[in-house]
């Protein structure tokens, strides 16, 4: 709600409404920012260019077990690769 002084206006706020629950309760960051897994720079938001990969894993008869590693590659790394 807004409160109004002689000199200011302001708005005050409940810290619990700052917060993202997910679907067991539990509070989460509304935002999680990458990094790049070559370059190891943050990758922003503004970046367009830039892939998430997952890339699953394989046992030993190249059969796909369920898990999997995640890259991130921002656009920079994307537009230096040699064609």
């Amino acid at each position: 709600h807004l409160s109004r002084t002689p000199r200011t206006l302001f708005a005050t706020h409940d810290e619990s409404n700052r917060n993202m629950l997910n679907a067991d309760g539990e509070n989460v960051d509304l935002y999680i920012p990458r990094k790049c897994s070559w370059t190891n720079r943050l990758i922003t938001a503004s970046d367009k260019a830039s892939v998430q990969l997952n890339v699953g894993h394989l046992d030993a008869n190249g059969v796909y077990n369920g898990s999997y590693t995640t890259m991130a590659l921002s656009g920079y790394v994307r537009m230096k690769v040699r064609r």
